[in-house]
């Protein structure tokens, strides 16, 4: 969202002086600001004091913290020996970014059973159709 050259305080100021009697109109002119601009604040701040809007922003920084790429990158990714896993450009891409390649043993699917279920369902199921 684009930053709002006013900030919070002087918006609720702003809705105050509309709620005292002060017309629209006059209001936007004194501000420099137009009146749907003016309807938009009153739809988002209408009603609220400044403890209200401290904690909103409270809340919103905490939903932006939360939100925030939550585990991050893996230490290793484990994988088989099939040709698009040993490719140079994979190992490439794990070592920029510290990743490192875990290969099962050739020959041991078992150690890797997530993925051969995953491989058996779509060889079984999807195929079948």
């Amino acid at each position: 969202m684009k930053k709002s050259c006013f900030s919070e305080s002087q918006i609720i100021a702003i809705l105050k002086q509309a709620e005292s009697g002060t017309p629209v109109p006059e209001l936007c002119c004194d501000h420099g600001m137009s009146s749907a601009l003016f309807y938009k604040w009153r739809s988002w701040y209408g009603g609220m004091d400044a403890s209200m809007m401290a904690r909103l922003k409270e809340l919103e920084e905490e939903s932006r913290r939360l939100k925030k790429e939550w585990r991050g990158r893996p230490d290793r990714i484990h994988c088989d020996n099939g040709p698009e896993y040993v490719s140079a450009a994979l190992m490439g891409w794990a070592s920029c970014r510290g990743i490192y390649i875990e290969f099962i043993e050739p020959g041991k699917p078992q150690q890797n059973a997530y993925i051969e279920r995953y491989n058996r369902t779509v060889r079984y199921d999807w195929s079948d159709y």
